[in-house]
């Protein structure tokens, strides 16, 4: 895999996996996906503290 957003989705997703279910973390993928801009790690590295 060469793409960085998706490489990035796996990033976050992976951790958010810790201690919980594959099937629990897929089924909150559409809300991870708002929450990270669609895994635009552009747009995430350009967060503030609001």
């Amino acid at each position: 895999m060469h793409d960085d957003q998706v490489l990035f989705e796996f990033l976050i997703l992976e951790g958010a996996q810790a201690g919980l279910s594959w099937d629990t973390i897929l089924k909150r993928r559409d809300a991870y996906n708002e929450a990270f801009d669609y895994f635009d790690f552009n747009k995430v590295a350009a967060y503030d503290e609001e």
